[in-house]
């Protein structure tokens, strides 16, 4: 945190990193700082505006300074930061930065000021949301994992009995490719009575995981 003194007024800066350039924003400018995120292409605009992204619901433009300034195009790093900035007339939007550089210290030397000397303890608002989503995660992947062992094991099942149908059928098979079948004409007639039964299971899987997810 840097602050430059006017005529008896400090001002605070946050500085930032853009190349091997450092500049300062205005703190009272400066609504947050998130990590950088998916940001959603917006058709027909200038090369320097990047997108949208939705900030607890609020749709915020992103703009590069690098590319604004003529610089070489971001390149995303785990320092690569999006400031929001709140302008005049209530207009929000983020800009990409290489870096942000001492907001950490100014946060510290807040925390000392109100309320003293002690432990500085703190965690990004990204890193508690994917908190937040951790033990779903963890559902999701158990789900998928016992659910591919499922369809695994039901393909086998199915591969057996089709196999023993055929070995069943031996006879009627030599009998009507010797009366003329194709075998695409007996490979309908061995599956048909399996697609009967997928597409009753189907039937009654469908509107049942809708069902479910809908509710959950």
């Amino acid at each position: 945190m840097e602050e430059l003194k006017v005529v008896g007024e400090t001002t605070q800066f946050i500085v930032i990193k853009l190349g091997d350039e450092q500049y300062g924003i205005d703190i009272k400018y400066i609504d947050n700082i998130i990590r950088m995120q998916h940001i959603t292409r917006v058709p027909q605009v200038d090369n320097y505006l990047k997108g949208v992204i939705n900030v607890r619901g609020e749709v915020i433009p992103v703009m590069s300074i690098r590319i604004k300034m003529g610089l070489e195009p971001d390149v995303d790093s785990k320092s690569t930061r999006i400031i929001i900035l709140k302008l005049e007339q209530h207009s929000t939007i983020g800009v990409i930065v290489d870096e942000v550089k001492e907001a950490v210290n100014f946060l510290k030397d807040l925390h000392d000021e109100v309320l003293g000397q002690g432990e500085f303890d703190y965690q990004f608002v990204e890193d508690e949301v994917k908190e937040l989503y951790n033990d779903d995660k963890r559902t999701t992947r158990i789900y998928v994992t016992f659910a591919g062992l499922a369809i695994c094991v039901s393909c086998l099942g199915l591969l057996g009995l089709s196999l023993y149908d055929i070995r069943q059928r031996y006879r009627e098979i030599a009998l009507r490719k010797v009366n003329g079948a194709t075998g695409k004409q007996i490979a309908l007639l061995l599956v048909r009575k399996y697609l009967y039964i997928l597409g009753a299971a189907f039937a009654v899987a469908i509107p049942l995981a809708y069902y479910i997810i809908q509710d959950y």
